[in-house]
Parts: C-alpha cells; structure tokens; sequence
C-alpha cells in the first residue's frame, strides 16, 4: 500500500530535489566548506601575530593580528551569507545570486576601506615615531602568518560569488600585509632603518583600498 503525499507537498518536494542539484547551489556548498577551513586558519594566525606582536614589540604583527580578526568576522559574514543563499535556493528553486550575498560583498568592501584608512594612520605614526622590535621574531611569525593565509587565497580563489571575491580580498590584504611585514622585517636587519615598515604598509593599504572600491562598486550594481 503507497503513502498518500498531498500533490502541493509532492511539488515542493520535487522544487527542492531540483534546487540542491543545480551547479551553483553545489558551488555554495563547497564555498561553504572553503570558508569554514578558512575562518579556522585565519583565527589561528589572529593568536599567534597578538602573541608574537606582544613578544617581539612589533606594531606591524599586533596590527596584522588585527586585520586578520576583522577577516575573521568578514569570512564569518560570507558564511552565514552563503548558507542563507542556499536556504532561500531550496525554498524558492532560486538559481542566481541572492541580494544577501550581493550585501555581504558590499559590507566586506566597506571593511576593506575601513581597515586601509587603519593602516595609513597607524603607518604615519610609525613614521613619525619608528620602534625598535625584534626582528627575528617578527620575521618567523609574519611567515608562518604568509604561509597560511597563501593557502586560504588559493582555497578561495577564482570563485564566481561576488561575496566570497570579497572575503578573498580580505585574505589576499592580509597574506600583502605579511609580505610587507616580512620584506620590512629583512631590509630592517640589513639596514637598520626602521622608517622602511611604515612605508611597506603605506602600500599595502593602497591595494587594499583599489580592491574595496571595486568590491564596492560591483555591489551596489548588482544590487540596483
């Protein structure tokens, strides 16, 4: 003897079954896995740069730990951003881009601008004011911190949501900034010139500020 289904259940059933087996709801599903590693290593280096930055005296790991907690809270957003979309998917048999994620993007860009004019600040005053830091500490925690976040930019690359190109861009700041840290750190101990860290950051927070803007832009007309 069958189970009598309603035929409205049935449809709604079959609307769902179709929605989870469309590309860009696997896509989602695998950005979500992406994400969640991401956010992992991400707090991860967040600890050691504080805990690095505090032992070795180095404003340039403390501010790095301090761009990687706000890409925490950013990739944290594109999560939550994606699983929603998925949600909605599978409740409405939606196929495109979802204005959560068109959102999502568009927080992450204000961000990305938030956190350059916070690097330019902090690096004029280290301009005006150069410290004296421990270089070879500075150098292994800035390094470690690159080497994660290369692999977080490799995991989120060439995606096609607007909202993980957003969370990929808070990465790849993160992985310049460690790079700066890392270049500053070298031609520190060669030179003894403090003055080249705070200049290294100066750029590093121009390329973060040319991705925000675009990121932003792209947001607001997809949203329109």
């Amino acid at each position: 003897m069958g189970i009598f289904v309603p035929e409205k259940l049935s449809i709604q059933i079959f609307l769902e079954g179709v929605a989870m087996n469309t590309p860009l709801f696997e896509n989602r599903r695998r950005d979500q896995q992406r994400l969640i590693i991401s956010i992992l290593l991400t707090a991860s280096v967040a600890g050691l740069e504080y805990v690095g930055g505090y032992l070795t005296g180095s404003l340039s790991l403390m501010s790095d730990a301090g761009h990687a907690t706000v890409d925490v809270s950013a990739l944290g957003i594109a999560l939550l951003a994606v699983w929603e979309a998925n949600k909605q998917a599978v409740r409405n048999n939606a196929t495109g881009h979802t204005r959560i994620e068109m959102l999502s993007a568009l927080f992450n860009g204000v961000l990305l601008l938030s956190i350059g004019a916070i690097i330019i600040i902090k690096a004029l005053g280290r301009l005006a004011n150069p410290a004296t830091i421990s270089v070879e500490g500075m150098l292994f925690v800035a390094s470690v911190g690159f080497v994660a976040n290369a692999a977080i930019v490799i995991l989120l690359r060439h995606r096609d949501s607007i909202n993980i190109r957003g969370a990929f861009w808070h990465v790849l700041g993160d992985m310049l900034t460690s790079v700066g840290v890392i270049i500053g750190g070298v031609m520190i101990k060669q030179t003894g010139w403090f003055l080249i860290d705070p200049i290294i950051s100066l750029g590093i927070a121009c390329i973060i500020t040319v991705g925000a803007l675009r990121l932003i832009r792209d947001s607001i007309r997809l949203l329109r």
